[in-house]
């Protein structure tokens, strides 16, 4: 076995000596996933989104002009009872998942939070005029704050997570932060 780095010696590395250190000690993909299908996904799913974007303009126009402003809807309780048990699955699924200290806490949380804040935007358009004051009570003090906590809390991690393992800096925006690709060869490339 060769030489061991000491504490102190990975201590004293720059963060540049550092990120290049695990790149080398990192797995190789080809172990963990077919780089290949990985490009192939990354692919579909940015043309998918991309194209999804734009269709979804003139229907969002085609929508605004030729929906009435008045439904009567059909299962109008099963259809709140069926979310209100989606937000409960997504929150029970959010706790446990971070109990366990899990990584897919990330991904429930963001996800729950988004279901929070859609079910206070439907709440308030959809309330009865007697009714309206109870759910802007309800979405101001109880589901955004909730969807804020849950979602920041996913964001933080992912900026978080990056600087622990030096692919970013400690004070990247999460935005800006992007994910690692190790290559066969030990070279750095990005996704």
């Amino acid at each position: 076995m060769g030489p061991v780095l000491t504490d102190q010696q990975i201590d004293a590395m720059s963060p540049s000596e550092r990120r290049d250190l695990i790149v080398r000690l990192s797995r190789p993909l080809e172990q963990v996933e077919d780089p290949g299908g990985l490009r192939r996904q990354r692919r579909l799913r940015i043309g998918v989104a991309g194209i999804a974007a734009v269709l979804l303009v003139p229907w969002v126009f085609y929508l605004a002009f030729s929906l009435p402003s008045e439904h009567r809807i059909r299962n109008w309780d099963v259809m709140w009872v069926g979310f209100d048990v989606l937000e409960l699955a997504l929150l029970a699924l959010t706790f446990w998942l971070s109990y366990r200290r899990r990584l897919m806490a990330l991904l429930a949380g963001f996800a729950t939070g988004v279901v929070l804040l859609c079910d206070a935007w439907f709440d308030i358009l959809t309330s009865a005029p007697g009714d309206l004051w109870t759910a802007l009570v309800a979405a101001v003090l109880i589901e955004i704050p909730l969807a804020v906590l849950l979602m920041s809390g996913a964001v933080r991690a992912v900026r978080v997570v990056p600087a622990l393992f030096w692919f970013a800096d400690p004070d990247a925006s999460p935005w800006s932060v992007r994910l690692p690709l190790i290559r066969p060869r030990g070279r750095r490339t990005e996704v």
